[in-house]
């Protein structure tokens, strides 16, 4: 088993650390001079550097002895620091980093790099225990300061931008991520390093990070810097480095696997003959992640296997887990991915009580900042495999699990760059979520379980729109609005000059600070409220309308239909795969075969232009209102409410051709959707119905709309007149203003 650094008996309460970390220090030594407290500082530097860590504590308290708060004991509290840090005690070194940077903040009136020294000290230590969300804040601290300081450390800051890169990534904060790798590339650009090893080790970090975060053209970007370094140092690892970041940046690129392949081999060869193997477990698990994808995967397997053997870090490790059990499940080995995932659990967290079906949930409040994403990953293959086994009641339950533990991560994150990230991977759980609950409606008929998969994937779709809803309507302080709209102004900037990109990142990363330290108060969650059946059945049998919400996922697709009675039936989608093509062709097909009243082509050209947009367009129906849908749909003439997913969101419903007809087509008489329904769109059902409980009343508002008439003079219409006493005023006299012309097709 893995072994990985847990400090005996959990950590320790600040308070305690820091009594105790006084009880270490000498007691006699309150009247030194400042010439003996100089001498012990430059003693207790001396034995830190020896290697003599207790005896360099014991010297360096003389120094803060009776409780001295200047820049001498500001710096022995930090030496302190790095003593306790080195003897692996980190509670200790928490508590005199802390001390330090107090200190240092009543010290020096304005930014200064010791501050930022002290705060970057402060982040590594708790990152040691584990304590990821205090680790960012402190570097955030820690960067925020080197920003304002005139002479900054520039190797310091740069070093402490790229581990806020990879902080932001390990806690799913992708604004932080992107903003935080995007400044440090900056200041690589313009730092002159003493040593060319500092250089590869801030690469490396900021190409990961990008290529974790889907940001596959920067990470080009870092590997052409990393090959760069390595040709100008003669240095072949380096340059091996480089072309593996380069590899695992084009993977993802169709057009591209075949160049990434070679790369990444050519990488592993420099890597094998040079007797590398603490860094090949990155690049076995990168040619593991091309088997697979290429259906290799007993070779896949192997690959994963050698690289958690290799694994220098917990995050490859696991990762190489979580691929090895994703390929169990691919190749119908469900009984040993739900064994392997377990395991993995339990090594992970600590935990070993399983609940009643035998599985291991760990205790969410018990998880690490930094294990959060892990579990979801592996909770989610389980789940996955679970389902597929028709182990139908632990699945829903690991899919239950999954989903409240995505809700706490997506609250914890502050900006919409982040949420829109992790939805990315919300939709993956939807899609598998939504496929095992209807697969198990199919083998027990149980009537609940299609309006849960309903649920789950409005979820899905409700969660980016109702978190931003919610997040315009929340208070921001003052310096929150004009940090966002200095973004604002910044964004536009940016546009046409390149120079204000950095601006840019600066201002987001501050932004993302902000919200951090104050994330507002509780009651504005992101999690959205659960869709409530009958409210949404109260609404279509007001109206007489029915609801049809598509969901298209990766591997399997459905579309839901809710009736005015409140009766919901699921039809499978067999066709999915391809909607988007599908439906930009015969868009293309509908406005290439468009003529007013009478085509001026050729008969034979405008007879292939109707050939196309009927064919194409009967065949689209058929893939998103299957016949027997359609049958239950036409006898009802109220609105038909549609909640499109993915592509279908560019299809125009109404335009659908329902029969066929004769060539030449006269596409005035042609069978239309439209002309059996009326159309209504909405994003998801929760904000239909919030739309609907949100709906304001009249209110005494002044507005001065503009708008061309082509038909003579302009009068009051029949809903200008209804409007009547809200201060609507239309006038007869009105006429097109000049110099508007018609628009297109408009007589």
């Amino acid at each position: 088993m893995r072994q990985r650094f847990r400090p005996p008996g959990g950590p320790l309460p600040l308070a305690l650390a820091a009594l105790l970390t006084l009880l270490l220090l000498p007691t006699g030594a309150a009247a030194q001079g400042p010439t003996a407290r100089r001498d012990s500082l430059r003693a207790g530097v001396d034995r830190l550097a020896a290697d003599e860590l207790d005896r360099a504590v014991t010297t360096l308290g003389y120094v803060t002895a009776g409780g001295r708060r200047d820049s001498l004991s500001a710096l022995a509290w930090h030496k302190i620091g790095v003593a306790h840090y080195y003897a692996d005690r980190e509670q200790l070194a928490v508590a005199a980093y802390r001390r330090a940077a107090a200190i240092r903040d009543e010290v020096y009136p304005g930014a200064h790099n010791d501050q930022a020294h002290s705060r970057t000290n402060l982040s590594i230590a708790y990152r040691y225990l584990n304590r990821l969300d205090s680790a960012l804040y402190f570097l955030a601290e820690a960067t925020d300061i080197f920003a304002r300081v005139p002479a900054a450390d520039t190797l310091n800051w740069i070093r402490a931008l790229a581990n806020q890169a990879a902080l932001g990534r390990r806690l799913g904060d992708f604004q932080i991520a992107s903003s935080s790798a995007a400044r440090t590339l900056r200041l690589d650009e313009r730092y002159a390093y003493a040593d060319p090893a500092d250089r590869t080790d801030v690469l490396q970090r900021v190409g990961t990070t990008l290529l974790a975060i889907g940001e596959a053209d920067r990470a080009l970007e870092v590997a052409g810097r990393l090959e760069a370094l390595g040709q100008r140092t003669g240095d072949a690892i380096v340059r091996a480095e480089g072309r593996l970041q380069r590899a695992a940046a084009l993977a993802d690129d169709p057009d591209r696997r075949a160049e990434a392949d070679r790369t990444l081999a050519r990488a592993v060869a420099t890597l094998e003959r040079a007797g590398r193997n603490d860094l090949l477990a990155e690049p076995y698990l990168s040619q593991a992640i091309s088997a697979a994808e290429d259906g290799r995967p007993e070779e896949a397997e192997a690959l994963a296997q050698r690289a958690a053997t290799l694994a220098r870090t917990d995050q490859t490790y696991y990762r190489a887990l979580k691929l090895r059990g994703n390929l169990m499940t691919k190749t119908g080995r469900y009984a040993a991915a739900t064994e392997l995932t377990t395991s993995a659990l339990a090594e992970l967290t600590g935990q070993a009580t399983p609940e009643a079906d035998g599985l291991l949930r760990p205790i969410p409040d018990s998880l690490r900042d930094g294990d959060l994403l892990t579990v979801i990953g592996f909770v989610a293959n389980r789940a996955t495999a679970l389902g597929r086994a028709e182990r139908f009641a632990a699945a829903r339950a690991d899919f239950d699990y999954l989903l409240y533990l995505e809700d706490r991560l997506r609250n914890r994150v502050t900006t919409p760059a982040s949420r829109h990230y992790l939805s990315n991977s919300r939709r993956y759980t939807a899609d598998d979520a939504v496929a095992t609950l209807l697969r198990e409606y199919a083998s027990t008929a149980d009537p609940t379980l299609p309006w849960r998969a309903l649920s789950v994937s409005e979820d899905a779709r409700a969660y980016s729109l109702l978190s931003a809803l919610a997040e315009r309507r929340r208070r921001r302080p003052r310096q929150e609005r004009d940090l966002r709209a200095r973004i604002v102004r910044l964004e536009r900037e940016a546009a046409a000059d390149p120079r204000s990109a950095e601006l840019l990142e600066t201002a987001r990363l501050q932004l993302a600070h902000l919200r951090a330290a104050h994330p507002g108060p509780a009651a504005d969650s992101t999690a959205p409220r659960p869709l409530d059946r009958a409210e949404l059945t109260a609404y279509l049998a007001g109206r007489g309308s029915d609801l049809l919400l598509y969901h298209l996922g990766h591997d399997e697709s459905f579309v839901f239909h809710l009736d005015p009675a409140g009766g919901l039936t699921t039809y499978p989608l067999p066709n999915a795969a391809g909607l988007a093509e599908r439906t930009e062709a015969w868009r293309s097909a509908l406005a290439e075969s468009a003529y007013r009243r009478k085509s001026l082509r050729p008969a034979p050209a405008q007879a292939r232009l109707d050939s196309a947009f009927l064919a194409r367009g009967l065949a689209l129906r058929r893939d998103v209102l299957p016949d027997e849908l359609l049958k239950a749909l036409l006898p009802r003439s109220a609105a038909l409410i549609i909640l499109p997913d993915g592509p279908l969101h560019y299809l125009p419903f109404a335009a659908l051709p329902l029969d066929s007809a004769a060539l030449p087509l006269d596409y005035g008489r042609l069978d239309y959707l439209l002309a059996h329904r009326p159309l209504r769109y909405a994003y998801s059902g929760r904000l239909l119905l919030r739309a609907e409980r949100d709906a304001a009343p009249a209110k005494p508002l002044d507005l001065l709309a503009f708008a061309p008439s082509f038909r003579g003079p302009a009068g009051p219409t029949a809903a200008s007149r209804a409007l009547g006493d809200r201060g609507v005023r239309a006038l007869s006299d009105l006429r097109a203003l000049p110099g508007m012309q018609p628009l297109q097709y408009n007589e």
